[in-house]
């Protein structure tokens, strides 16, 4: 038996040994931290390869990507910025038990913080920055023992700010910037007494600052910019250790606290964009370490204190649109180290110090839209790398000095609105940096250096309105970036140069009032770009080239007042975008082809040529006033024309039936036209006529019009009909003046009535009041018992939907174009959201309520009225009037009836969508679906992202579509909790901003704000280290 027994004994130890040489040497051999690292990677998509080398045969993960180790070979440090890992948060990385910095900022990690996160004990930075976190802060969190740094920001953190975030032990960074937050900043945050940097920058708090905050008596940077801060700025910041103090982009009011000169450590000041009054502390000018004071944008009113020059360390300044007077200080010429200077847009008057000019590091100068007199400073340029110099709309004389790119780094120069005289410097034909040029409207003369325009780096050069001569050339031209060329109003001659159509990025060329003379070049068929050809009163002679015709984006086209010959070519009408055509007093002749009557003009005069043959019937039955006059053989119809003219006879009987019949048919004639004239005209017949007092019209005025209600009334028939929407029947209107508007005539309710109470006059005085660039301007409301209609200004270019989805006219919009258009339209709805009092929701934000001007700007139309179609709530017949257009209306709706900021988010991002792909909010290939699930599901694999891009300018512009699409899958995320407010979404489109040429946006660095546990690295796509920043003087 007991042999037995050693035998099986003997037995079971062979197969235990074998068991156990056939365990993975992994298992056998990795260290627990390791093992740990493993369970990490097996939770986390890793599609970059990152974590490739973590190779289970290794004995200890030290020599991993992103991990450190100690001398005993603990794990005490991960990084994984910028991995492109993509998972839940992970909370097991807390089961190693020397971790003390965990580093996975620019992922995309979802979901909530696990309540495991609290076994981190030996953590003492956390940076879970630039995720898709969705949660409310967490509570416990200050409960780590050791935690030093928290970055929690650019996420979806909703909620408030927790009150326990005041019991932090140890913490010097708290990082909350660019969530979802609201409420309060929580006064126990002063209780933080090692607090070293406190940034919360766009949330939504829509308080005061607690004056607690001038407890943290180690505080050293302070960042809440973009937070709908309100009250003043505590006195007691004054008595903190504040090296940098971002408070911009709120809502402060009240005096900038002259406590805040005690900060004698201070290097940045900003407090820019609120509305703080009072004149600027005279404290603040000893303040020895301050390197940017940014004020701009406030009511700040008196004087520039005349003890700047003190600010010796200052590099930056700006205090531009304020309400300051007086001089320019004789003493910031001694501010050597000043590379800034923004003073414009106040009302500074006397002369520019001299002394500026001599300052060498000055690249950037702004003082326009001032009061300023005498001579721009002549050696301005010389001692310096000067990139910017914009001194327009003042009262400045004198030369243009000489040796502005002397440094050979100017791009900007604009001097428009003075009284400049003199020629233009020959050594700025030699300045190859120059990107844009404006010396329009004042008394400068002689000819142009040729290099001025032909550089490959000028995009934008305007000389209207001088007394400019001689030729104009482009010999140089090579590759140009050239995009507006403005020579209009001056005594240019010669011929029109054969080398325009070498500008092939040329949009915008206007010539008009020159002695230009010789043919129109065949070559500007070359431009595709070209939305604008002005070339009137010249002396032009020779055919219009038919090579027009292949300028497919052309909007307007005037040609008049020259002494053009030959026929209009009937290739002019496939121009698919042309919107004003101007051919008058010309000598053209033949017929007017029939082809533009099929185009959608908006303007149109033909008048004073040889034109001959009937009028295209579309111009026959609305010809514009006086648009084919001066054309004696033309025929407004086919029977007053050839052939059906009556002979004469020598019968009297003939003469007498001719007589009775042409009498009779005149008769006729005269009674259908008076019934046509009834039927178009009773609007303005009832307007004038009658004796009710409910029809009588009101005008209310928004805007300095030029017109009357009756101009308005008179155009209002089926003629000028544009189209119809869920708010009302749009009309365009062509008043006495040439000026067109758009007449939007609301939907009355089922009882004819239409809604005239107080609340509706409050609100359209509400929206007349919003003044923003990317939002279409109410000009005036007209009113009466029955009607209401809104008189809008006109958009040539119409809406991004009707482009985007013809056949005929989606090739118009590149991705550049496309790109234009997103940030245009985020930028006027953030300011709907979060600039005007009242905020306003749009509630109908769709393609077809964007439209665009002669320039492709994006306008928000039609905001806010949806609102103003409420009769009241019981009786709102239709709630698609508030909910908005199907295939845009967020998840929400249907359970809520309620319509958010975030819905116009979810509407936004559909509209991106649309940009992206070209594609529909609704079509056939989507079955139940929309665009947002047929996008979501497509991205599930790399190949199909790829092919929702829109295939006719997927090639050129791949990965920055890419970018605007993840914006877009942002935007309509079905929780409205986790979609970006409208100001997160323009950031983010600017961060988004194209490699690709064309657009009118420029990549300059990201201000730095100091945090330690940001470290330097390429940034992921999406949130690029560059921000696209719209240049406002174009």
């Amino acid at each position: 038996m007991a042999a037995l027994v050693g035998t099986l004994g003997a037995l079971l130890r062979m197969v235990v040994l074998c068991l156990w040489l056939h365990i993975p040497y992994p298992v056998r051999g990795l260290s627990t931290d390791g093992q740990v690292l493993l369970v990490f990677k097996a939770s986390m998509q890793d599609v970059d390869g990152v974590l490739e080398n973590w190779n289970a045969a290794d004995a200890t993960p030290c020599s991993w990507n992103g991990v450190t180790c100690d001398q005993s070979s603990s794990v005490v440090e991960l990084n994984f910025h910028n991995a492109n890992l993509t998972g839940p948060v992970p909370a097991i990385l807390c089961q190693l038990p020397k971790l003390s910095k965990l580093n996975v900022s620019w992922n995309y990690l979802v979901g909530t913080i696990p309540t495991g996160f609290l076994e981190c004990a030996a953590l003492e930075l956390l940076d879970l920055s630039y995720n898709l976190i969705v949660d409310v802060l967490p509570v416990d969190i200050w409960e780590l023992p050791s935690l030093l740094v928290l970055n929690l920001s650019y996420n979806n953190f909703s909620g408030h700010i927790p009150e326990s975030y005041g019991k932090f032990p140890k913490l010097t960074h708290l990082d909350l910037s660019a969530n979802l937050l609201e409420g309060s900043i929580p006064s126990h945050i002063g209780n933080v007494s090692t607090l070293v940097l406190f940034e919360a920058h766009m949330n939504t708090f829509n308080s005061s600052l607690p004056v607690e905050l001038g407890n943290l008596k180690h505080l050293e940077v302070l960042g809440l910019s973009w937070c709908l801060l309100q009250g003043n700025i505590p006195a007691s910041l004054g008595e903190t250790n504040l090296t940098a103090l971002y408070l911009e982009d709120n809502s402060l009011a009240g005096s900038i606290p002259p406590e805040l000169g005690k900060l004698k450590r201070l290097v940045v000041l900003d407090l820019s964009n609120n509305s703080l009054t009072g004149g600027i502390p005279r404290e603040l000018m000893f303040l020895p370490n301050l390197r940017e004071l940014q004020l701009y944008q406030n009511k700040l009113s008196g004087q520039i204190p005349a003890e700047f020059g003190n600010l010796t360390s200052l590099v930056e300044i700006d205090l531009s649109e304020n309400q300051l007077v007086g001089p320019i200080p004789e003493s910031v010429s001694f501010l050597t180290s000043l590379e800034l200077i923004h003073f414009h847009t106040n009302s500074l008057n006397g002369s520019i110090p001299t002394g500026i000019g001599s300052l060498p590091g000055l690249y950037d100068l702004k003082l326009f839209n001032n009061l300023l007199t005498g001579q721009i400073p002549a050696r301005l340029g010389e001692p310096s790398r000067l990139q910017t110099l914009d001194v327009s709309s003042n009262s400045l004389v004198g030369l243009i000095p000489r040796g502005l790119c002397t440094g050979g780094a100017l791009d900007t120069l604009i001097l428009f609105d003075n009284e400049l005289s003199g020629d233009i410097p020959e050594d700025l034909g030699s300045c190859p940096s120059l990107q844009r040029i404006r010396l329009q409207n004042n008394k400068l003369n002689g000819s142009v250096p040729v290099g001025l325009w032909s550089y490959p780096l000028v995009k934008h050069v305007d000389l209207s309105n001088n007394e400019l001569d001689g030729d104009i050339t482009f010999e140089k031209v090579t590759t140009s970036m050239l995009e507006a060329l403005y020579v209009n109003n001056n005594l240019f001659s010669g011929s029109f140069p054969t080398q325009v159509g070498s500008l092939a990025n040329l949009i915008i060329l206007i010539a008009s009032n020159n002695n230009f003379h010789g043919e129109l070049p065949k070559e500007l068929g070359d431009l595709n770009f070209l939305t604008k050809l002005e070339l009137a009163n010249n002396d032009l002679t020779g055919p219009i080239p038919t090579s027009l015709s292949q300028c497919e984006r052309l909007s307007t086209l005037n040609l008049s007042g020259n002494q053009l010959v030959g026929e209009i070519p009937s290739v002019l009408g496939s121009l698919p975008a042309l919107n004003v055509l101007d051919l008058s007093h010309n000598k053209l002749s033949g017929p007017v082809p029939p082809e533009l009557g099929e185009l959608h003009l908006s303007d149109y005069n033909f008048s004073y040529n040889n034109l001959s043959g009937v009028l295209p019937e579309p111009f026959a039955e609305s010809p514009l006033e006086s648009s084919f006059d001066g054309n004696p053989a033309l025929c407004l119809s086919s029977a007053g024309c050839g052939g059906s003219r009556v002979k004469k006879s020598t019968s009297s009987a003939g003469v007498a039936w001719v007589v009775i019949g042409t009498f009779g048919a005149a008769l006729t004639i005269l009674l259908v036209g008076a019934c046509l004239f009834w039927r178009k005209y009773r609007t303005a017949y009832q307007y004038w006529n009658n004796k009710d007092p409910d029809l009588t019209w009101s005008l209310t005025s928004f805007q300095k019009v030029s017109f009357t209600e009756e101009e308005v009334m008179e155009s209002l028939d089926e003629d000028n009909v544009l189209g119809s929407g869920g708010s009302g029947k749009v009309y365009k209107v062509t008043l006495s003046d040439g000026q067109a508007v758009a007449v939007k005539k609301l939907w009355t309710s089922p009882k004819g009535e239409a809604r005239h109470d107080n609340g509706f006059k409050a609100e359209v005085e509400t929206l007349g009041k919003i003044r923003h660039r990317n939002i279409v301007k109410l000009l005036c409301c007209c009113t009466n018992q029955k009607s209401n209609l809104l008189v809008y200004e006109y958009m040539p270019n119409g809406s991004v939907g009707d482009i985007l989805h013809s056949p005929k006219t989606s090739s118009i919009l590149d991705w550049p174009t496309r790109y234009k258009i997103a940030v245009g339209a985020a930028e006027g709805l953030a300011y709907l959201h979060h600039d005007c009092v009242p905020h306003i929701v749009h509630r109908d934000v769709k393609s077809n309520n964007i439209l665009l001007d002669l320039n492709f700007e994006a306008h928000v139309a039609d905001f806010g009225l949806a609102k103003l179609l409420e009769v009241t709530p019981e009786k709102l017949e239709s709630m698609s009037a508030v909910a908005g257009s199907f295939g845009y209306i967020a998840p929400e709706y249907g359970y809520t009836l309620k319509v958010t900021e975030k819905s116009d988010t979810y509407s936004f991002g559909v509209v991106l969508l649309e940009l992206v792909t070209g594609r529909k909010p609704l079509e056939p290939e989507f079955g139940d679906g929309d665009i947002v699930k047929w996008v979501t599901k497509k991205i599930e694999t790399k190949a199909g992202a790829l092919e929702v891009l829109d295939g006719k300018i997927r090639a050129s512009a791949q990965e920055d579509m890419m970018l605007v699409l993840k914006v877009g899958l942002l935007c309509t995320n079905y929780s409205p909790s986790h979609r970006p407010t409208m100001r997160d979404v323009v950031q983010m489109l600017m961060e988004a901003c194209p490699k690709t040429q064309g657009v009118k946006y420029k990549k300059e660095s990201a201000p730095t704000k100091f945090s330690p546990s940001q470290q330097p690295s390429a940034h992921s796509a999406l949130f690029a280290s560059t921000a696209c920043k719209w240049d406002g003087r174009i």
